[in-house]
């Protein structure tokens, strides 16, 4: 799902959960770095976790990260 901000109608990125195969959702996001460090990945993340699990009774979702990638990798932290 793609976000923009409410004022001016700005994209923001995107965030969502793309079917892998029958044991693997893949949890994604794209922000433009123009719009990084202001907990749009995380809040985002949080909705897409929130609704694979509780709205499609998911069991399982995956968040990956290049290991360089640190932003990416303490949003994935912080949403467990």
């Amino acid at each position: 799902m793609g976000y923009t901000l409410k004022q001016n109608k700005e994209y923001l990125g995107w965030c969502g959960l793309k079917f892998i195969n029958d044991d693997d959702m893949d949890l994604g996001y794209r922000f433009s770095k123009h719009h990084w460090g202001k907990g749009y990945a995380t809040e985002s993340s949080l909705a897409a976790l929130h609704y694979g699990f509780e709205e499609l009774g998911l069991k399982k979702i995956t968040g990956r990260a290049a290991k360089e990638n640190v932003r990416s990798l303490r949003v994935l932290r912080k949403i467990g």
